[in-house]
């Protein structure tokens, strides 16, 4: 009986050994089934996404830090500069080429405002005072503030010479009318000068005419001559000298090309001018003749300088 007992304990013993060693594979046993990296896909998928979950984490810590920083005063990265326009953009203005703008040869007045180039254009088209622009490279402005504008100038930053042509073209000096600047001067030493020009302005017909000219007119005229004779054929007055003489003696100082004079017969004013004056050598010893014409129409008359 005791042998029958211990007999059937150690086959029940044998049994749940088998058992065990069905359940447990020894080492380096695999399940068909099994992936050979020693786990199931199931937990394959489980730690793909605990990895994935950790790559969000870190991205999200970085935007974070990022944030971070930036609130304890950290700039953040620069934005991009802006394009350079080195010609216009617009068709208010004309491209005249590469340099600075010049004005006959030489820098002219300019306006420079730092950081506007992207504005330069506009802001020259708005200014009354501006003829044209350049833009440098660094995005720096210039306003050209004359007209008459060229290219052509120093290099400044690559710069072009850009020009508004309304501005550009210089207005053209209005010349005043000969009529209104005396054309024949009179010496300012003569005591009576002014007072004889304003008689002819108030009135013309106080001169008096070449055919009106008499003896007594020649006779009456100061010009350092000892005797003066009427020659009726060129209505002229002879003056005779004993020594050489010049028209210049009257005239050319100062630029006086007229000489004034009051005449009582006839009763009036004589009007001299330099281009009827001649002066020559006559046949005889110590016989020198000047004639001396007159006008017949009252000019614009002033006084020489002093």
């Amino acid at each position: 009986m005791n042998a029958y007992c211990i007999t059937l304990a150690m086959a029940c013993l044998a049994l749940h050994g088998d058992a065990f060693r069905k359940r447990t594979p020894s080492a380096g046993e695999t399940h068909k089934s099994q992936p050979s990296d020693g786990g199931t896909i199931e937990s394959q998928l489980f730690e793909r996404s605990a990895s994935n979950q950790t790559n969000d984490d870190a991205l999200e810590s970085n935007s974070t830090l990022e944030r971070s920083l930036a609130a304890k005063g950290r700039p953040p990265a620069p934005p991009p500069p802006p394009p350079v326009y080195y010609t216009p953009r617009t068709g208010h203005f004309v491209h005249l080429g590469f340099g600075k703008c010049q004005a006959g040869g030489k820098g002219p007045a300019f306006g420079y405002l730092h950081g506007q180039g992207p504005n330069c254009e506009n802001s020259c088209y708005h200014d009354s005072q501006c003829a044209g622009y350049s833009v440098s490279k660094y995005n720096n402005c210039i306003h050209w503030k004359e007209c008459g504008l060229s290219a052509g100038g120093d290099n400044w930053g690559d710069a072009h010479c850009n020009v508004k042509p309304s501005a550009n073209e210089c207005p053209v000096a209005v010349a005043h009318a000969s009529a209104e600047q005396p054309s024949h001067l009179v010496d300012p030493h003569h005591l009576d000068a002014q007072e004889l020009i304003d008689e002819l302005e108030n009135d013309a017909n106080k001169l008096i005419k070449s055919d009106a000219v008499s003896p007594t007119t020649c006779m009456s005229l100061s010009v350092g001559s000892f005797v003066c004779t009427l020659v009726e054929a060129e209505h002229s007055c002879q003056c005779r000298y004993m020594a050489p003489q010049q028209c210049s003696y009257w005239f050319g100082d100062r630029n006086i090309n007229l000489m004034i004079a009051r005449s009582t017969s006839p009763d009036g004013i004589l009007l001299l001018p330099q281009e009827k004056c001649s002066c020559s050598e006559g046949d005889g010893k110590m016989e020198y003749y000047c004639s001396f014409g007159f006008l017949d129409t009252v000019p614009k008359i002033g006084l020489a300088d002093p």
